[in-house]
């Protein structure tokens, strides 16, 4: 017995089917590295012109309810200048920082996969089947948006493509 499936269908479950066994892989790539992106360099090594490509990537530093010109008197002033200066000189370098972040990280999943390796991995992978059944649900809510847009063309009599 064989199941007849369109082609886009055939290959949107292949590719679920090798997310699924990837993600049951229980061997863990460590190496990653964790980059710390250091808000106050490019705040005071930016021009006031900045601020607003500053103002989209850091949305959280720089609350509404203070205008812009608090933003340049800042960058601008000479007390808070040298401040910044002095912090550059103590801590020139964060490579200690990330260096104990991802130890730290790399410890954690390391306790939590030996603590109980069964479960851990069982987590991963309902979380990582619920991602791509969301995904799924996703996809199919679209196909279904599109059939009913091209379902009111052929109402209209037009040709939907």
């Amino acid at each position: 017995m064989s199941i007849s499936l369109p082609n886009y269908t055939k290959n949107t479950l292949m590719i679920l089917f090798f997310f699924i066994v990837v993600s049951c892989n229980e061997k863990v790539d460590k190496s990653d590295k964790y980059i710390i992106d250091r808000f106050e360099k490019q705040f005071y090594n930016s021009k006031p012109i900045e601020l607003k490509e500053l103002k989209k990537k850091y949305p959280y530093f720089f609350p509404e309810s203070f205008p812009e010109s608090v933003w340049v008197e800042r960058l601008n002033d000479p007390i808070q200048q040298e401040i910044f200066n002095e912090i550059q000189k103590e801590y020139e370098s964060v490579n200690f920082l990330e260096l104990e972040i991802s130890s730290l990280i790399i410890k954690l999943f390391d306790q939590n996969a030996e603590s109980n390796n069964v479960d851990f991995w069982n987590i991963a992978r309902l979380s990582s089947l619920s991602f791509i059944d969301q995904l799924w649900k996703n996809h199919l809510s679209e196909m279904d948006y599109l059939r009913s847009g091209i379902g009111l063309r052929a109402m209209g009599q037009r040709d939907p493509l």
